[in-house]
């Protein structure tokens, strides 16, 4: 026999939907975190802020914050992968207009 929620209990969207955002609020808190503490030092010596150290740094970051609210540790694992991976894919240069283009090919 199915159980139907109460009013009180959240859905399965709903759940979804909050955890998602505080997953990426985690990741953000992460690279504000590290660029807020990073780019003075950089910009007073007139260096460009490495990014692929910055990367690795944001991940450190968002794995210890994961480890500290005890998400799953497969949240653990995405957070740690997500910033240098995102910094890896945008160096494949790939042409933004692809997407547009494969849609509409005529």
């Amino acid at each position: 026999m199915d159980v139907l929620p109460t009013a009180n209990e959240p859905n399965d969207v709903e759940f979804h939907a909050g955890q998602q955002k505080r997953q990426l609020a985690l990741q953000a808190a992460a690279a504000f975190v590290v660029v807020s503490l990073a780019w003075p030092y950089y910009a007073m010596r007139g260096e460009d802020l490495p990014w692929p150290h910055a990367a690795f740094a944001i991940a450190a970051v968002a794995l210890l914050l994961a480890s500290l609210s005890h998400q799953r540790w497969w949240w653990r694992l995405i957070h740690a992968a997500f910033a240098p991976l995102a910094w890896s894919v945008s160096q494949l240069s790939i042409d933004l207009s692809f997407p547009r283009n494969f849609v509409c090919q005529g």
